[in-house]
């Protein structure tokens, strides 16, 4: 399932333990039974930070800009977001900051909207934002606002599409991807004050103070094909497996373009992407998009890179098993590439709860 999906559907303020550590999105450290291989853990997560890999990749991925996050602000992140679920879903979360705090969230929202105005130009331009590591998608504030944009794709839709529960789906993947574009610097803070991703990364950072390096990533916000959207393997420098990355839905051009694109992809990966990252760790996960002038026909390509991160089972595996399919992983010999080559029955079933509500059964 997509990862928005998941972190949309526990988008709620709650208290939270400074122990409690979850999955790709909330990293499990399960598994993780010594101080060594936690420190392991940690050290492999901050390597694929933004920071690491933006410069050596810059001509092939998005636009972006950066600027520090310093520790005072991480530990605002931390001192905060615990006391939110102290106060009611409509009160003033700025009313827990002292005088001094509000006057450092003040000039954060000025340095914020200095470098995201030099990304808009017009009222449909915005950026999508994020810190070293992830962004804020848990938030609440993003949730506000699915709905309203969920309901718009959908009655953009045809009465037989409407019934689909595959093309319900895409409309959900889309709004999740559009709530997260951003054009003020107040809407930032309040996504990042409100995330819990935020305040378990902001933990972590400073856990390995003496690799402290996070910064507010500002980045174009590109419009991306949700079935245009793929996750890469990397073992030992090879890219050993690609998987579509929205795997809940079927795409009928993604399946009669599948050599097509796994050709162009493999091509980007070896000729435009691999030799930049000589002197980066060998091992890793690279997300793609994939675009084309031709919506159907797929005649023409380009290829960007979207992020990195780090090679772990904590990270989400998407048609692969971490359990079962390490071997596949991290092969030097073969390669798989894996679509989801029909509608799945049953795919509202396999959202939570709280998502299938969104869904109309007609």
């Amino acid at each position: 399932m997509s990862d928005f999906l998941k972190e949309l559907s526990n988008a709620k303020l709650r208290r939270v333990n400074r122990d409690e550590i979850k999955d790709f999105s909330d990293p499990i450290l399960a598994g993780f039974i010594t101080k060594d291989s936690i420190d392991a853990y940690q050290s492999n997560v901050l390597d694929c930070n933004f920071e690491n890999w933006y410069e050596k990749l810059k001509d092939v991925t998005f636009r972006s800009e950066y600027f520090p996050i310093d520790t005072e602000h991480a530990e605002l992140f931390i001192k905060i977001y615990p006391k939110l679920g102290l106060i009611s879903e409509n009160s003033d979360w700025k009313s827990l900051f002292t005088k001094e705090e509000l006057n450092i969230l003040k000039d954060l929202e000025t340095k914020l909207d200095f470098v995201i105005n030099k990304f808009i130009h017009k009222p449909s331009d915005y950026v999508f934002v994020k810190t070293s590591s992830r962004s804020a998608k848990d938030s609440p504030l993003a949730g506000k606002i699915f709905k309203q944009i969920y309901e718009n794709y959908l009655n953009e839709l045809n009465e037989y599409e409407k019934n689909s529960e595959n093309e319900q789906v895409c409309c959900l993947l889309k709004a999740s991807f559009d709530c997260l574009k951003v054009n003020k610097g107040s809407q930032v803070l309040e996504m990042f004050f409100k995330s819990e991703r935020i305040y378990q990364d902001m933990l972590l950072a400073l856990e390995k103070i003496n690799r402290f390096n996070e910064n507010f990533i500002i980045r174009e916000f590109v419009q991306i094909d949700i079935d245009m959207e793929f996750r890469g393997f990397v073992f030992n420098r090879r890219l050993t497996a690609l998987s579509q990355y929205n795997y809940l839905i079927y795409s009928k051009r993604l399946n009669e373009h599948k050599d097509q694109i796994e050709c162009e992809l493999k091509n980007f990966f070896y000729n435009q992407v691999m030799h930049k990252l000589e002197n980066f760790i060998e091992n890793y996960i690279i997300d793609f998009a994939v675009f084309s002038n031709d919506h159907n026909k797929l005649l023409h390509f380009k290829c960007s890179v979207i992020e990195l991160n780090p090679f772990l089972e904590t990270t989400d595996g998407a048609l692969f098993s971490w359990e079962h399919e390490k071997n596949i992983l991290q092969s030097c010999d073969g390669f798989s590439f894996r679509i989801t080559e029909r509608s799945k029955p049953g795919i509202k079933s396999m959202l939570p709860q709280d998502l299938r509500s969104y869904i109309h059964s007609k």
